[in-house]
């Protein structure tokens, strides 16, 4: 074999071998979205802890942040704050407190804790919880919230009312 059609062969490999080199990362491209911030207020007062949950029809993930002090949220869908698909979503906002758990743990004996568990009402004990804004707005068939994001920046003020 002459020395250009090594040095041909060679270089052919070596090309060959940084193609499929930069092949190997996999890019994942989503549907489009947009960034979406606001705040959440009940009866006029900020809702702090809450989870505000965005979801399309079809989608195959909604959009969800958590409220701080202040109530303000930032939605998430696949990277921190990317924002939720652009379009028509229903909204739920979930805040649930234990039902008095603390007096509950007082109160409860063992013997309270057999009972339920043979009944096989041990999820139905433990998961007793008070919601802190009215229950219509923490379920996706009931909630009256729906808003449509558009691509760039969207602010959504969530003001519940009972």
């Amino acid at each position: 074999m002459s020395q250009l059609a090594k040095n041909w062969s060679l270089a052919v490999f070596g090309l060959a071998a940084l193609f499929v080199a930069g092949c190997g990362g996999e890019v994942v491209k989503h549907p489009p979205l947009g960034k979406v911030k606001g705040t959440v207020t009940y009866k006029g007062t900020p809702v702090s802890g809450a989870v505000v949950s965005f979801m399309m029809e079809r989608a195959p993930r909604g959009a969800t942040g958590t409220t701080d002090a202040n109530g303000n949220y930032k939605l998430t869908t696949f990277d921190t704050n990317d924002g939720a698909f652009v379009g028509t979503h229903k909204v739920t906002v979930v805040k649930f407190v234990p039902a008095d758990a603390a007096q509950a743990s007082k109160t409860t004996t063992p013997e309270d804790l057999a009972k339920v568990t043979a009944e096989g009402k041990l999820d139905e004990f433990v998961k007793k919880k008070k919601s802190e804004i009215p229950e219509k707005y923490t379920d996706f068939k009931t909630t009256p919230l729906q808003f449509t994001i558009e691509p760039g920046q969207n602010e959504k003020k969530i003001e519940l009312e009972d």
